[in-house]
């Protein structure tokens, strides 16, 4: 069995800078992963099967369609199960379903021996949404034109940590963008009218950004908080309708590799991995091994808590 971590993602800036022929848009985002995770599972097995968290029909899961785009790219069926457990809100902005996407790309290749190399992960991942090729990378980047152009950046300060406040209110990104054209309204004032208790947010930390479309928005803090903040923290945590998340920036894409079976203590991605990180810029090799050092010590004892059965 293969167990992978798909990460969450915060938009840190984000930008429409226009609208293609075919209906979609043009943006330019600096997209974070950060340490809260969906886990997936998988196994192979004599037909398809997802279970665990179900948000939507299986038939529409980006897990689904990314099996069917691997058989169809591949030309193999790839029978396999896939068990996940969902942790990243739906519907908040924060690329759960993409982020599933591009581990499944990255579990398949490996529980098959396909051998895909990175420019065929990337032409999947486009195949099925505009923000899983992100998440093929992972950490922080420059996102452009349909999602398809990443750039990575180098890593935010030591000691970055964000608060993340999401209502329990989902807002679709079709209808997000759909409204954005018919009216123009940025999806900054379209998430506060959803979610009106975002407001409170704002009052109390008016350095607050919303991620995306929305409707999460989240602090970015350096350092521990102020007295004054934690106070304002507990006061919000009583009135809140929705979650309140303290995450790090982690990184991505080929780091959230565990495997039940072999726990790697000093685990560091091989020369071969890292293809994945040079073929989009070859200049952040060192500090995607440190982060990936990281990101797996700080999983550790998650992986140990699967292995135990007590998630």
């Amino acid at each position: 069995m293969i167990t992978r971590f798909a990460p969450a993602k915060l938009n840190l800036t984000f930008e429409i800078v226009g609208k293609r022929t075919d209906g979609y848009h043009y943006i330019k985002s600096v997209m974070q992963t950060i340490d809260l995770y969906d886990v997936l599972q998988i196994e192979k097995a004599n037909k398809y099967q997802l279970t665990g968290a179900q948000t939507c029909p299986t038939a529409d899961s980006t897990i689904t369609r990314t099996y069917f785009e691997m058989r169809e790219y591949t030309g193999k069926d790839l029978p396999c199960t896939i068990h996940l457990t969902k942790a990243i809100p739906q519907g908040a902005g924060m690329g759960g379903g993409s982020s599933d996407a591009a581990q499944m790309i990255f579990a398949l290749n490996q529980l098959y021996d396909l051998h895909l190399v990175p420019s065929e992960m990337f032409t999947i991942a486009q195949r099925v949404g505009s923000d899983v090729s992100f998440f093929l990378v992972g950490g922080m980047c420059l996102v452009e034109g349909k999602g398809e152009q990443i750039t990575p950046m180098a890593p935010p300060t030591k000691g970055t940590y964000y608060l993340v406040f999401r209502p329990h209110k989902r807002l679709s990104s079709k209808q997000a963008y759909e409204f954005y054209d018919r009216t123009g309204t940025p999806f900054e004032a379209q998430a506060k009218a959803a979610a009106p208790q975002l407001e409170e947010v704002f009052i109390h930390f008016p350095d607050a950004v919303i991620s995306g479309k929305g409707p999460t928005a989240f602090v970015a803090q350096v350092g521990p908080l102020a007295s004054n903040e934690i106070q304002i923290m507990e006061d919000l945590k009583l009135v809140w309708n929705g979650d309140i998340f303290i995450c790090h920036p982690v990184g991505g894409g080929i780091h959230c590799l565990m495997e039940n079976e072999m726990v790697r203590l000093n685990y560091i991605p091989t020369d071969e991995e890292l293809d994945l990180i040079t073929t989009v810029n070859g200049t952040l090799q060192e500090e995607y091994r440190r982060q990936a050092l990281r990101t797996y010590n700080a999983t550790l004892s998650l992986i140990q808590k699967l292995k135990n059965k007590e998630v």
